[in-house]
């Protein structure tokens, strides 16, 4: 019963995020008016492969774990630059230190233990989601004197990344006492990740699919 309740969630997850990739492509008369809207919806793209990839190589018992990496890196890129759009100047000059001092940490680090890259990095995922959810925060904050723009993509983000990260921390330690607590951790990851996508899915449909005035 478990195994085909995980299933289910796995695979409406996957849909979900590929009826997000197709209505956010369906939306292409917003790429050449909206950057930040390019760049999320390149973000479906990428999440969408690596989403696929990961499921084809469980189902083959492969080992996946480098892939993490790519996905934590290009999330931290993409959604780094999603919020650059957004932000005024000096907020801009913030993202850019940042920036550049998490992915030159990654970079030194790979450089001196480079068998990490085929291990999941705790480390990695704290530096690459920590500032997206500091950006999040931000974003909402600017919201309250100005217009928000994609305040359920905000929402979104600042939910599951900030649980998320918290979750790959517990569900690695718990792991090494408690495999049922760990699991349990690991499920309600799962249901997050379709909170997620319901949230971008709801940004989509009242901010894009009837979309009259410009922001």
């Amino acid at each position: 019963m478990t195994e085909l309740v995980d299933d289910i969630i796995k695979y409406l997850g996957i849909l979900l995020l590929f009826i997000n990739f197709i209505l956010f492509t369906k939306s292409h008369k917003y790429f050449k008016m909206f950057m930040a809207f390019r760049i999320f919806h390149l973000y479906l793209i990428v999440s969408l492969i690596l989403l696929i990839i990961t499921n084809i190589m469980n189902e083959y018992k492969e080992n996946n774990l480098y892939l993490s990496h790519f996905y934590f890196i290009t999330q931290f890129i993409l959604i780094s630059l999603f919020y650059f759009n957004l932000f005024k100047l000096k907020q801009r000059k913030f993202i850019v230190s940042i920036f550049i001092a998490v992915l030159l940490m990654i970079g030194i680090q790979y450089i001196i233990h480079p068998k990490i890259l085929f291990e999941f990095n705790l480390l990695e995922v704290f530096i690459t989601s920590f500032p997206l959810v500091i950006y999040s925060v931000i974003h909402l904050y600017n919201s309250l004197t100005t217009k928000g723009k994609y305040l359920y993509i905000n929402a979104a983000i600042l939910t599951y990344i900030s649980a998320s990260t918290l979750i790959f921390f517990l569900g690695n330690y718990l792991a090494n006492f408690d495999n049922t607590v760990a699991v349990n951790i690991w499920f309600i990851h799962k249901i997050l990740y379709l909170v997620f996508l319901i949230l971008i899915l709801l940004e989509w449909k009242n901010t894009f699919s009837k979309r009259k005035t410009k922001t």
